[in-house]
């Protein structure tokens, strides 16, 4: 062995096993600080010394930072499970889990992946939260688009106070709109969402296999204008275009619950989406500035980053 290998492994033996500083190496050694890194760093690449981080089962580390980075977000989290099995949803719940504490005001919207991970109740410590419904309900008699019974569920999960929204998720017109959020009980909610500190949302595709489509809840012509107008997204019934501009206004003027500008102000902003159909979606409610942290699964963080562009994988 030559005598330069075997300097970096004494070094990196003397740092990383016996636990000596640098400081302390520098001064054994008779070299500087900057040469006893410049050591490890060769150590590293030379493949001397190997960093293995354990305890992080079930996520992918290298692909969350990639999408932080490309796509400027606050958090990321890559569960290796598909996101249609329980694991994906134990992973989810233990995030949420982590981010919760006493006095927290939550949002909560619909979707058919919220409505899986809160239908039984989750291992969790009971907490002094605030759950706040973000929107109006359906009639449409899938759980997944009844957003106070995922409120209930999630409130009950977690422990704290429940606000329901009590009120169609869109209405006539925006007369009516307007009358109804002139309503005391409205008025309380209105307030509520101000004070949110956290979301939790899913995103929505827009297609005739759509829940909301599909039950005539968008009716024909809505769909075909939405459509017409490259609507690709929905997030609490806001539809969005590509890069995350709201498509309808006179629709979006009807929608009841937490405002556009209201929402973009919550300081966490958490999606959990997953699927080829849902690249999309997530891509343009990042761009719109709905969202801000991603839980999804390892193939669609991979079909997200793919989809960037090449040259600079850059929104």
């Amino acid at each position: 062995m030559d005598e330069r290998r075997k300097n970096l492994i004494k070094i990196a033996h003397y740092y990383y096993v016996l636990g000596y500083t640098q400081a302390e190496i520098a001064k054994i050694w008779g070299i500087s600080r900057k040469t006893v890194n410049v050591f490890l760093k060769k150590a590293r690449e030379e493949g001397i010394v190997e960093i293995r981080i354990n305890g992080y089962d079930g996520s992918d580390l290298e692909l969350e930072q990639k999408l932080i980075s490309l796509l400027g977000l606050e958090d990321a989290v890559v569960i290796e499970e598909d996101g249609e099995t329980p694991a994906f949803n134990r992973q989810f719940i233990s995030y949420i889990d982590k981010l919760l504490y006493d006095g927290i005001y939550v949002g909560i919207n619909y979707g058919n992946t919220l409505a899986r991970a809160f239908a039984q109740p989750v291992p969790s410590t009971p907490k002094d939260i605030n759950v706040v419904q973000l929107g109006g309900g359906a009639n449409i008699h899938n759980i997944a688009y009844k957003a106070e019974e995922i409120t209930i569920n999630f409130a009950n999960s977690f422990g704290g106070q429940i606000y329901n929204l009590y009120m169609p998720n869109i209405l006539e017109s925006k007369k009516l709109k307007e009358m109804l959020e002139q309503e005391k009980t409205f008025q309380s909610i209105l307030a509520l969402y101000k004070k949110l500190d956290a979301i939790i949302v899913a995103v929505g595709t827009v297609d005739r296999g759509d829940i909301l489509v599909r039950e005539g809840y968008i009716d024909e012509n809505e769909y075909r204008s939405l459509k017409r107008k490259s609507a690709v997204c929905d997030i609490c019934f806001r539809f969005l275009d590509d890069q995350g501009n709201i498509v309808d206004h006179e629709l979006e003027d009807r929608v009841t619950g937490i405002s556009t500008e209201d929402l973009k102000k919550v300081p966490m902003r958490i999606c959990v989406s997953y699927g080829a159909q849902k690249v999309t979606p997530i891509l343009a409610a990042i761009r719109g500035g709905y969202i801000n942290r991603l839980v999804t699964d390892r193939a669609t963080a991979s079909q997200i980053i793919d989809s960037l562009p090449s040259e600079n994988k850059n929104l």
